[in-house]
């Protein structure tokens, strides 16, 4: 009798366990689908010249996605061209911390992390 309560126990507890994986497979999508709408808001108010709240847009996406190298890499981009350049030196610095293979982070972060100084 205790080895079949334990055998139920052991095999709610793996259907309990694929259930929560596939939530979290099925959220992924949905993750994807809002950072490229993030990232498309934050190129249309940069196209629109409101380069503050497209700083700020991108500041919220890196925040809700913060794995997200390409997030800071042009977020960076963006504070380096506003004349930001510690703000954009922290940006570039992420990226590279995150993706320490991609070269153009260290590029990014010589050349435009220090801009207006």
């Amino acid at each position: 009798m205790l080895c079949a309560i334990a055998l139920a126990l052991l095999a709610s507890a793996a259907v309990a366990g694929v259930v929560q994986s596939l939530r979290v497979e099925h959220c992924l999508p949905t993750v994807d689908s809002l950072a490229a709408g993030a990232k498309r808001n934050a190129d249309r108010l940069i196209s629109q010249r409101e380069y503050d709240r497209a700083i700020a847009q991108l500041e919220l996406q890196s925040r809700i996605m913060p794995y997200d190298a390409g997030t800071y890499e042009d977020l960076g981009n963006l504070l380096g061209e506003q004349a930001r350049p510690e703000a954009a030196r922290a940006q570039f610095q992420m990226l590279v911390a995150l993706r320490p293979d991609y070269a153009e982070g260290y590029n990014a972060l010589g050349a435009k992390g220090v801009r207006g100084q």
